[in-house]
């Protein structure tokens, strides 16, 4: 912990802050193995992983991770810009969402979702993007398989919770709502440069993310939040 006081401003952070688009959201892991205990503002799929972590600790968490990431990678490392995909991967999945609102139904992740029923943990609090009233929503007083449910409403991946919200990983890659004096923000936003552009969906979503990540950044910025790029954070404390 010592390492991380002298990257600080803060002598302890009151909350984290983490998440991203798809499988950069799992940089918690990293993070939880640190910051064992604090309280946290998550979206995407580190929401997955922190409500598992608090209702069945870190080694369980990581295995219930890995067998979601498991069952449904091709759209995972697709959604995250992870991989190229093939011409008939892209025409399978084009092929879905117009006809369908996304490749997977509830039904489909029911399993995850019914580890948590009926459970609550105040430790975490989830950002998600409101379609109707068109703006960020933070989740804290509800149960964990609605914390989880918000966390992995990826658009394109699963149906907007409810029909109307969906992860602000999207929006601004990290949480950005109610951010704080104290909070430690820790975002692992994609190396932009190893992108290969060679299809204009590519250059849809590479737009779309570089206009989520500067939003991001702008709103760290404006609101002087201590931030730490996971990068240098694995090299000084993993």
């Amino acid at each position: 912990m010592s390492d991380i006081l002298r990257l600080s401003k803060f002598s302890k952070p009151r909350r984290i802050v983490t998440g991203g688009k798809g499988l950069w959201a799992l940089s918690i892991v990293g993070v939880r193995r640190v910051f064992k205990d604090l309280p946290s503002l998550v979206n995407g799929l580190a929401g997955l992983f922190d409500v598992m972590y608090w209702n069945f600790g870190f080694k369980d968490a990581v295995e219930i991770c890995g067998e979601f990431i498991g069952k449904f990678k091709k759209p995972l490392l697709s959604i995250s810009g992870m991989t190229r995909r093939s011409w008939f991967t892209r025409l399978k999945y084009s092929f879905i969402l117009n006809y369908r609102m996304s490749t997977y139904e509830w039904k489909d992740v029911m399993n995850f979702i019914d580890m948590v029923k009926n459970r609550r943990n105040s430790k975490t609090s989830v950002e998600v993007f409101d379609l109707v009233d068109e703006r960020t929503r933070v989740f804290n007083h509800v149960e964990d398989h609605v914390k989880l449910m918000l966390s992995i409403a990826l658009p394109g991946f699963l149906p907007p919770f409810e029909g109307r919200y969906v992860s602000s990983s999207y929006y601004s890659f990290i949480p950005v709502e109610n951010l704080m004096e104290g909070d430690l923000v820790i975002h692992h936003f994609p190396r932009f440069d190893l992108r290969k552009l060679d299809k204009i969906a590519d250059v849809i979503a590479h737009v779309a993310d570089l206009r989520a990540v500067h939003y991001a950044k702008l709103v760290l910025k404006v609101n002087k939040i201590e931030s730490l790029d996971f990068r240098e954070f694995t090299r000084k404390l993993l």
